[in-house]
């Protein structure tokens, strides 16, 4: 599967995102060459003398944090050989901290081939107390013939996803089809940040995570032939914020997002089902949730409210008089680019979700595409919180604050 493809404009070439970017310190190795090779000398001189499985190889052999640039286009995975575990053939094996630097993810892609190519996922970390980072870049084809996570499994160590879009991965023989990465060591953490989760397919969950930070993310599109959540939350304390999370296909029953830890919270979300729950809660887990938009039901246990929230249809969430329930029709766009990095459901005038009484005592700063909040969004009550991920702005105003991911999507001009 192709990576999808958005129109941007690239603010900082790789330099400049490295200074922002990069660890004091850290060693920086330049990929010159697209061909899968262990290729390592990364010299800076001699040209082509560094492929991204090289780069990674001299990072992994180097203490240290690293930093491996990549240039726009797509460096595919071709030296097959699954189950190795030093980054020589199959997938990309990592075991120190590492920061890996595209060009965005409509210009710079890691492709594994997906079947028939290496058959094995893109990303693969075996890397205690250290972090594997990704930013601007889509990870696509992986693919491997058993075990979890289609695009990135972590077995241990950290992960981090900034402007990432991961699509195109699929795994049959366990869960996390686009990410896996739910190790219990301590001090280890899933953060995945402005980025989408997308076309990826597989018997299981697309999203699988221990502790987590998720935020201004998308999580859409996918296919799965069971009824786990599309995106499961195991972790104690995890942070869902300002992102999307809509059901999967292929199978009834299946929630957008199923916690399973202890102490979630989720805040100023939009949670659709698709043909199952938009939330469920595990009898292990517990969550609290505020200003975010249930389009759907609550299946399995409950969450506990802090209000602000609004269920459409019905009243199956347990939410209380601070929120909004038994609400018609939620009154959403199709899902679709409006500012920011990743597509979402905007709400439409007149939507019950603009301009809420109710969300104004927990209006989270920012929406989803980086907007400050709270908007006049229906020109007649002043500035107050919408319910859900995005804020819509004033009649007629024109924004964009993506200055952190590096391009613009879906805004026409920019507005102070």
């Amino acid at each position: 599967m192709n990576a999808p493809t958005r129109h941007c404009k690239l603010v900082a070439l790789a330099a400049l995102v490295l200074l922002a970017a990069g660890p004091a310190g850290a060693d920086t190795y330049i990929v010159d060459r697209f061909d899968d090779s262990t290729d390592d000398a990364c010299t800076l001189v001699i040209p082509n003398d560094c492929s991204l499985r090289g780069a990674i190889i001299r990072a992994n052999g180097n203490p240290g944090d690293d930093i491996v640039v990549l240039l726009a286009g797509t460096y595919t995975l071709t030296i097959p050989g699954a189950g190795e575990n030093l980054c020589r053939t199959g997938d990309l094996d990592v075991t120190d901290t590492v920061l890996i630097v595209g060009h965005g993810p409509e210009l710079t892609a890691v492709n594994a081939g997906g079947d028939g190519g290496v058959n094995d996922r893109v990303f693969d970390v075996y890397a205690p107390g250290k972090q594997l980072a990704l930013r601007g870049l889509t990870v696509t084809g992986g693919s491997p013939d058993t075990g979890p996570g289609g695009g990135i499994h972590t077995h241990e160590g950290s992960l981090r996803l900034q402007t990432c879009t991961v699509t195109g991965n699929e795994a049959f023989g366990g869960s996390g089809t686009a990410v896996h990465s739910t190790s219990d060591a301590p001090g280890d953490l899933t953060e995945i940040v402005d980025s989408w989760i997308t076309g990826n397919t597989g018997q299981y969950s697309t999203l699988d995570v221990g502790v987590a930070r998720i935020e201004r993310t998308t999580v859409s599109g996918n296919t799965q032939g069971s009824s786990y959540g599309a995106a499961q939350i195991f972790g104690e304390g995890s942070l869902l914020l300002d992102s999307t999370i809509e059901g999967s296909t292929g199978s009834t029953g299946i929630p957008a997002v199923l916690i399973w830890g202890t102490a979630s919270v989720i805040e100023g979300c939009t949670l659709v089902g698709v043909g199952g729950p938009a939330l469920g809660v595990a009898t292990s887990g517990s969550a609290t949730v505020s200003n975010t938009l249930i389009a759907g039901w609550c299946g399995g246990g409950q969450p506990t409210s802090l209000g602000g929230n609004l269920e459409s249809p019905g009243d199956t969430c347990g939410l209380g008089a601070s929120d909004l329930v038994n609400v018609p029709d939620p009154g959403l766009s199709a899902l679709g680019f409006f500012g920011g990095p990743t597509p979402v459901y905007q709400p439409l005038t007149g939507s019950p979700a603009v301009d809420a009484p109710v969300a104004a005592a927990n209006c989270p700063d920012e929406d989803q595409r980086g907007l400050s909040r709270p908007r006049d969004g229906d020109g007649i009550s002043g500035a107050v919180c919408d319910i859900g991920a995005v804020e819509l702005a004033a009649p007629g105003e024109i924004f964009v604050d993506t200055s952190e991911c590096g391009f613009t999507t879906g805004w026409s001009e920019v507005v102070p």
